[in-house]
């Protein structure tokens, strides 16, 4: 019992260290099983899209193209980033040219430096990139459940089970595991960025607006920073693939809306006190005069907050559109470049 339970303590406490060591282990263990012949004949591990990224990150070291590798259709940078493993760094792992040295040496440079293997250099960023992703999903998960639980004013710690639960949707998922481990890019490419974004969108330095000791200014400039930066990953992910483009309509409407909320409270608090002090000063004339004027500043009020609304765009709507344009233009600049070159 008491293993059990430091087991259990140990995976809910630790999600994000559990999981990427189970990548790591797996991504040494099972090419060299399998792709090697050792397990299984004529079964490879290793996913066809990497073969595709290695042979584009050759012709990057080689000063070409990563675009002559036919079915290569990726953005050009992620052949840059893997071209730093390329087989032109063997002779410096040890791996060739090694006739002068003893097998202790060379055992020693394949130990220290067997990461920048083309083998397993990007399955290597694949399996850390899908790993951030798991924890970026824990840390939305937890964030949400604290919000949920200052709306009830209630106080709970989590138990170990909640804890375990998140970490199943990602970090100890089998699914997500073995695509990262076979080496698909897409942790790495898609939705890493597409993470980040929601999180950068979702954190409490935009979306908390009840902190009355924070001028309103600064409330403004923290969602216009949020939104620069959120644009930014956004492009980034656009560049890397198209589809996540579906998710700009939810960014800029949420943006859109944490900016009008900022408007609703400035015109509220226009009002001021009086409306607290209304049931005692029901009967005066003069205050039912003040009243009604009032009234027509607030109606006049909602109304503009509706045309603002309505025919506007917000400020963070405008950076996050030009951003995510500017990075779909030079994706395309880059890639005509690269093509004709």
């Amino acid at each position: 019992m008491k293993t059990a339970t430091k087991i259990k303590n140990v995976i809910s406490n630790h999600p994000f260290l559990i999981g990427l060591s189970i990548r790591l282990l797996l991504m040494i263990l099972l090419p060299l099983l399998m792709d090697d012949g050792i397990l299984l004949q004529g079964v490879k591990y290793t996913d066809i899209d990497y073969d595709v990224f290695t042979d584009a990150a050759e012709h990057v070291a080689n000063g070409q193209s990563p675009f002559m590798r036919h079915t290569y259709r990726y953005t050009p940078f992620i052949a840059l980033i893997l071209s730093y493993a390329s087989s032109s760094s063997l002779p410096w792992m040890g791996l060739q040219g090694t006739t002068n040295k003893t097998f202790f040496q060379q055992f020693i440079n394949v130990a220290v430096n067997w990461w920048r293997h083309p083998k397993y250099f990007g399955r290597l960023l694949f399996c850390i990139a899908d790993s951030l992703c798991g924890l970026v999903i824990l840390q939305l998960r937890q964030a949400s459940r604290k919000k949920q639980q200052e709306k009830q004013t209630i106080a709970k710690s989590e138990s170990r089970n909640v804890k375990i639960q998140d970490g199943l949707w990602w970090l100890y998922n089998p699914l997500p595991i073995n695509i990262c481990t076979r080496g698909s890019g897409e942790s790495f490419v898609v939705l890493l960025p597409v993470l980040f974004t929601l999180a950068t969108v979702l954190s409490p330095s935009s979306s908390s607006f009840s902190s009355s000791h924070i001028h309103e200014k600064h409330r403004k400039k923290s969602i216009i920073y949020k939104s620069i930066l959120a644009g930014i990953i956004h492009g980034v992910a656009i560049h890397a693939k198209l589809y996540p483009i579906i998710y700009t309509a939810s960014f800029m409407a949420y943006l859109s809306y944490q900016e009008q909320s900022l408007w609703k409270k400035r015109d509220d608090n226009e009002v001021g006190w009086y409306y607290k002090m209304k049931p005692i000063q029901k009967n005066n004339p003069q205050i039912q005069v003040l009243e009604k004027s009032k009234q027509q500043q607030q109606q006049q009020q909602q109304q503009g907050r509706r045309r603002r609304h309505v025919l506007s765009i917000s400020t963070s709507t405008i950076i996050i559109i030009t951003i995510a344009i500017i990075n779909i233009i030079t994706n395309i600049i880059i890639s005509i470049t690269i093509i004709v070159s």
